[in-house]
């Protein structure tokens, strides 16, 4: 019983379930990115810092004040977009029949065959967020892709004959 394997067993992905399927991937993803996102964000109010100034170092430096406002903005909409999702579940508790057009329903278990819930406004309200969330934590990442790019098209300059020597050297120690 030490090794033991989880077996799921259910019927491929069909395309006519990929937009379902990105939507719960936006919500889990973006649930998931947004907690250490808001305790990170917490940190940097607490210190009195601009939030994602430092982070944005691979931006030109004119896109660096906007780019970090909006990023803030972006940030603060998605956790109240969170907020407003636990709102919808705690009057859910409360009464359910009330709000049993918000609650959201992706991701519910439902019969094979059967065909999926339909959206509901906290479905939207979920996805919107977890979107933002993701957005704000990929956005650096993004900009520092355009520094790897930089490397090929000449911030590395050197001779082209040290170029061929360490290109040389490294065919002569591979092979």
């Amino acid at each position: 019983m030490l090794f033991a394997a989880l077996v799921l067993d259910r019927e491929p992905l069909q395309w006519g379930q990929l937009f379902t399927a990105a939507n719960l991937w936006v919500q889990n993803a973006g649930s998931i990115v947004a907690v250490p996102l808001g305790i990170w964000l917490l940190v940097q109010m607490l210190n009195r810092n601009r939030p994602f100034a430092a982070m944005l170092s691979d931006a030109p430096p004119s896109w660096v004040g906007p780019l970090s406002m909006q990023m803030t903005l972006m940030a603060a909409l998605s956790f109240l977009g969170f907020l407003a999702v636990g709102l919808i579940g705690l009057g859910a508790i409360l009464s359910p029949r009330a709000m049993a057009d918000w609650i959201p329903q992706a991701g519910r278990i439902m019969p094979p065959g059967s065909p999926p819930p339909p959206l509901t406004v906290g479905d939207y309200i979920l996805s919107a967020s977890g979107l933002l969330a993701l957005l704000v934590a990929l956005t650096p990442m993004l900009l520092g892709l355009t520094r790897l790019r930089g490397a090929e098209s000449g911030r590395w300059r050197g001779s082209a004959s040290r170029r061929r020597s360490a290109a040389a050297s490294c065919w002569c120690s591979a092979s």
